[in-house]
This record gives structure tokens, sequence and C-alpha cells, in this order.
């Protein structure tokens, strides 16, 4: 910025305004900081929204990642407690053990999920 921009400006913000004007601006300012405020809260929001992994405590099948299930857990292998819902893997699906399958009587057999 040169030098008289500079002082062009300092004049303007020295000259005296009405009370009018200065509210104007103050309700703009205040205006344009609130829509920003709503602007970084709806993207904060969607960045939290994570998807869940397997064995991950859940209400609804949307809320799991890739193509996992929101059920019962599976209480014949005495992973969790028998009323909780988690992110599990459907039958037929690979499986480390048969804590991550969906359902009762669901084994991980051979790894896949496999009915008992």
């Amino acid at each position: 910025m040169d030098s008289t921009r500079f002082d062009g400006l300092t004049r303007e913000l020295a000259s005296p305004t009405t009370r009018r004007q200065t509210l104007r601006t103050l309700a703009a300012a205040g205006l344009g900081l609130g829509i920003a405020r709503m602007g970084l809260t709806a993207t904060e929001a969607a960045k939290g929204k994570k998807k869940k992994g397997v064995t991950e405590r859940c209400k609804q099948s949307d809320q799991c990642g890739g193509n996992l299930s929101c059920k019962l857990a599976n209480s014949q292998n005495s992973c969790f407690a028998d009323t909780e819902k988690r992110c599990c893997k459907p039958v037929g699906a690979k499986c480390d053990n048969g804590c991550e399958c969906c359902g009762v009587d669901v084994i991980c057999n051979g790894g896949y999920c496999d009915q008992a």
C-alpha cells in the first residue's frame, strides 16, 4: 500500500461518522460474522460424521462404514452384552473372529462369517 492510499484510508477512518452509519457498520459486521459462523458449524458437522468400524456400538446401519450392519452383538461367543447393537459383518464376509460377525448363532468359520 503506498503512502497516498494509506493517508486516504486513515483520513476516511478518522472522519466523524453519524450514529446511523456506525450502527449500519456494526450490524453488517455482526451479520457477516453470524453467517460465517453458521458456515463453519455446518462444515465442522459434516467432517465429524465418521463411519464406525467393526465391533463399535451403533444405533443404525448408516452409522457403520463399509458393508457393515448394525445388529445385536454375537452373544454366542460372549463378546458383548446381549442387548448391545454393534457394527458387524454379515454372513459370508471375511472375519478374524466370531465377535466381528452379525447375529446370535453366527461364527467365524474358516475365515468367513457362517451360521452355526
